[in-house]
């Protein structure tokens, strides 16, 4: 029994080590898609880019997007010719 408490507690203090990846809102292009930093401060697929390009029989892929008066930074899936390659 001891040895099963051991475990859990060494088990609890890994997870409340885990620091954040992130922040909350942020996107970035993945390797296939667009990530968002989730509430908890983890990257989280939100967006599968080759997923879109099937469904329009077109290539699409991430890119950085400029938006807002404060020309703040978004990711998202865009037809290919549209990206520039910097911006990815």
């Amino acid at each position: 029994m001891g040895w099963l408490m051991l475990a859990v507690l060494v088990l609890l203090g890994a997870m409340g080590c885990k620091g954040e990846d992130c922040s909350v809102g942020e996107t970035r292009c993945s390797n296939v898609g667009v990530d968002v930093c989730d509430g908890a401060g983890h990257w989280a697929e939100i967006a599968d880019c080759r997923g879109v390009s099937v469904e329009q029989n077109a290539p699409w892929a991430c890119c950085a997007v400029s938006v807002g008066r404060d020309s703040k930074v978004l990711h998202a899936c865009l037809p290919a010719d549209e990206c520039v390659e910097v911006d990815r």
